[in-house]
Formats: C-alpha cells, structure tokens, sequence
C-alpha cells in the first residue's frame, strides 16, 4: 500500500467526524485498516 493512499484514507475518516465532534487518533486509527495512532497524528 503507497503512503499516499493511506493518508487518503485517513483523511476520508476525519471528513466523517460531523462539524464540531472530536475523535482521538486512536478512534480514527480504528476507522482504517492498517493504520495505528500515530500514523493518523502524523
């Protein structure tokens, strides 16, 4: 998997979170095969 699609992906769960939600990057990391925290908070 290229870095680049990973991040895609990433940035596709965090587009989820609705206006004024917050989520932890462990929440997130959760949302995207392959990925760990601090992937996400990269």
């Amino acid at each position: 998997m290229a870095a680049s699609d990973l991040y895609a992906r990433i940035h596709d769960a965090v587009r989820d979170i609705p206006p004024g939600r917050v989520a932890a990057y462990g929440q997130v990391a959760a949302l995207v095969e392959g990925c760990g925290p601090r992937q996400v908070g990269y």
